[in-house]
């Protein structure tokens, strides 16, 4: 959860939701009446409004498979397909995704497959490029560190700022997505086709 607001205030264009209270309406568009003229108008959700940013979700596990189910166009085409009441519309969702979920039995399973213990549809699951699991593993030099750390940061907040502020750290990040364009090279293409076939074959 920390891990996920803080990205959602660097990111240039960030936005941080709770999947405990978000709905498949919110996520996408909903259908609202105006009270004035009668008439119907589209409200953009998380992802439209995330367009061309990052979308950060949190809690991904908590939510009804109905609302889950409401990005997997997003995440596949970057758009969004609408029909609600009487109005059709394709929204653009160019949005990366970072959903945090909790495993299914409280703690990963380092002997069992991530995929297996992550409450999540394989089709929904597909849709994400990484998976990374954070493992909470009890280590007495590790967690001393870390109580020393909060403990300093909470007595002395000021001796505690990071070598980068985040205000600096988002214009950079900025300025790298304008004016950084990568290119892949030939070997680089054929090692990434090669792991792509590979993938495929297994």
């Amino acid at each position: 959860s920390q891990i996920l607001k803080w990205v959602s205030n660097v990111a240039p264009r960030g936005l941080y939701t709770s999947g405990m209270k978000t709905t498949g309406a919110g996520l996408t568009a909903a259908a609202v009446r105006d009270e004035i003229s009668g008439g119907w108008t589209l409200e953009a959700g998380a992802m439209v409004i995330a367009d061309g940013g990052l979308a950060c979700i949190d809690e991904f596990e908590k939510m009804r498979d109905e609302d889950r189910s409401a990005i997997l166009e997003s995440m596949e085409q970057q758009t969004i397909s609408i029909a609600k009441a009487g109005i059709v519309a394709t929204l653009n969702t160019r949005t990366a995704v970072l959903s945090a979920t909790n495993p299914k039995l409280g703690r990963f399973d380092p002997f069992e497959s991530p995929a297996k213990q992550i409450d999540m549809p394989p089709t929904l699951l597909n849709r994400f490029d990484l998976i990374f699991t954070l493992q909470d593993v009890p280590d007495r030099e590790k967690d001393a560190q870390i109580a020393r750390y909060v403990l300093e940061a909470a007595s002395d907040p000021e001796s505690k700022k990071p070598e980068i502020d985040p205000e600096t750290l988002r214009k950079y990040v900025a300025y790298a997505k304008l004016h950084c364009k990568p290119k892949l090279g030939p070997e680089a293409m054929e090692e990434i086709m090669n792991f792509y076939v590979n993938l495929r074959n297994k």
